[in-house]
């Protein structure tokens, strides 16, 4: 007997004898609830009180028994009118189980079989690449998304969104090792469409285009990785992204051996005003400093500003606009500090910098300059600057 194919991954599909059933064939989320219920616990059987649980879970009805049986006909009939039968699934009594004459393929279940094989795999070969690229391509997005929000579904999708993510991750190392960086690079691609914010994946991501030879794409992809992280976080440089700005780092050190080329490299486009920088960088060139000012005797001062919200702002002053407030201090600082000073943003808001030729006399001047300028940029001032300052290895 042929198969009966759910497919439930980013849709609801049932297909069986070439014949197929869509969501909106239901016309009814609860139609689609129940079905798919009974599909996903196929091994085991259901009972009555479970079912109504699962389908009126804190809803007020008057009579849920007679609700079910009225929802499992309507359910018969669909089943009926689309492929010519209706006992996929037997009623018992008191319980519901599936119909062990008809062998169920989920795509849930492939998914779940393809972690097991990951974990046994030293390595693989292009025919088992090739595989299991199909079955990570399974997941279309979330589990049943017309039923999302129902407190039985929202586990499976953090279950299988986490499964997912494992999946891609080791097949990406596997594919590494096994020197294929272009299919590498594809899954991290798609595995970031579907949660950008993973920092491994990010990670996996870099290294592949650096592996395929794409410093620059590396380069930028770091860039957008770094500022997505801050901007939806809140959250600093990460491990993962620290780990691979220093392996692009090492991939633009190309060696040259005529020293007047690499003058002009040097040279090319100065810099007229501070610097800025990803927060790697920054620490790597806090470290050079307090070295050089430990062995010269001179003084350099690390600031600190954090962006807080002022208590009467209310709740909606939301991460959007705490964003643009950022970039408007953003740009305050870039335009009043001197050629030298180095700002990086530390958090999602936090600036930190270094400022060169300050004293104990001096520095409070310049923070108090600074903040008046940011203040004088806003109209409501729903934030201000929180601030602390030291001396560099103090």
């Amino acid at each position: 007997m042929d198969k009966v194919k759910a497919t439930l991954f980013g849709t609801f599909q049932i297909s069986f004898q070439n014949k197929i059933l869509e969501e909106n064939e239901m016309h009814s989320s609860k139609l689609v609830a129940l079905f798919s219920y009974m599909m996903i616990y196929h091994d085991r059987v259901v009972s009555v009180t479970e079912m109504m649980d699962i389908l009126w879970n804190n809803e007020e009805i008057t009579n849920p028994r007679n609700a079910l049986k009225n929802l499992t006909y309507r359910l018969r009939k669909v089943l009926q009118s689309t492929f010519g039968v209706s006992d996929f699934f037997l009623t018992q009594r008191g319980s519901y189980s599936w119909n062990p004459d008809y062998e169920i393929e989920l795509d849930i279940e492939q998914f779940e079989t393809m972690e097991k094989e990951l974990k046994e795999k030293e390595q693989v070969n292009q025919e088992d690449i090739t595989r299991m690229c199909g079955i990570l391509s399974l997941y279309k997005g979330k589990l049943l998304p017309s039923i999302s929000s129902s407190h039985w579904v929202i586990s499976l999708i953090t279950y299988f969104h986490s499964l997912y993510l494992r999946n891609a991750k080791q097949l990406a190392l596997l594919c590494g090792e096994a020197e294929d960086y272009d299919n590498m690079s594809e899954i991290c691609k798609n595995a970031l469409l579907i949660d950008p914010l993973d920092d491994e994946t990010q990670y996996l991501f870099i290294k592949a285009l650096l592996l395929q030879g794409h410093v620059d794409l590396a380069k930028k992809q770091y860039q957008t990785a770094s500022r997505m992280m801050y901007e939806s976080l809140g959250i600093r440089q990460s491990e993962y992204l620290q780990k691979i700005y220093m392996e692009i780092m090492k991939k633009q050190e190309d060696t040259e051996e005529n020293l007047d080329t690499i003058k002009d490299d040097l040279l090319d486009d100065p810099m007229k005003k501070a610097f800025q920088c990803e927060y790697g960088v920054f620490r790597e060139i806090y470290h050079l400093d307090m070295r050089r000012s430990e062995r010269h005797g001179y003084a350099e001062y690390v600031v600190l500003f954090t962006l807080t919200q002022k208590k009467f702002a209310g709740s909606d002053s939301n991460l959007s606009l705490l964003n643009k407030e950022m970039k408007k201090l953003e740009t305050v600082v870039m335009s009043s500090l001197r050629n030298g000073d180095v700002v990086s943003k530390y958090s999602g808001n936090q600036y930190i910098m270094l400022l060169y030729g300050c004293n104990a006399e001096n520095i409070q001047i310049i923070v108090d300059r600074l903040i008046s300028r940011y203040e004088a940029q806003s109209k409501f001032h729903l934030f201000e600057i929180e601030y602390t300052y030291d001396e560099i290895g103090a």
